[in-house]
């Protein structure tokens, strides 16, 4: 599984000490979530196409927070309950004695890897406005 850490957002780091504990981890969630669902989004346009089963099975979802660490998982269904059995995939990504790779998710997490920074910032910001315009509306008595 890959991993990616992102370093060196000063500016992000500025504006979480203007809000509260609780609506910053509310806001790097969301934001979080956003980029996961970025980075799939791409996956799936590198996704080899067949009847459209594995692009479809590729999925994003954030994990559960442990700590002061906050996850989003990207991951292919497979199996007896899932709705999109790729059971596949594996094979298309590093091949068979019968297949030539395909690969698909190496080269979208070489590719992501210099721009997940970026795109956290670029995903941050209207995440931080929705999350004052509620603070707004709150403080106004407004729901």
């Amino acid at each position: 599984m890959a991993q990616m850490e992102i370093l060196g957002v000063d500016a992000v780091t500025e504006t979480l000490k203007q809000v509260s504990p609780r609506e910053g981890k509310g806001i790097a969630r969301r934001t979080i979530t956003k980029v996961a669902a970025s980075v799939r989004d791409d996956m799936r346009q590198r996704a080899p196409h067949d009847e459209g089963t594995l692009r479809k099975a590729i999925k994003s979802r954030r994990s559960r927070s442990h700590g002061s660490f906050i996850r989003a998982a990207i991951y292919i269904t497979h199996g007896k309950r899932a709705t999109r059995d790729a059971f596949y995939w594996h094979w298309l990504e590093f091949g068979s004695s019968d297949m030539l790779p395909k690969p698909f998710i190496q080269p979208t997490v070489e590719a992501w890897r210099g721009e997940v920074e970026a795109e956290w910032a670029r995903q941050w910001w209207p995440q931080y406005e929705k999350e004052m315009a509620k603070r707004a509306r709150k403080q106004a008595g407004l729901k």
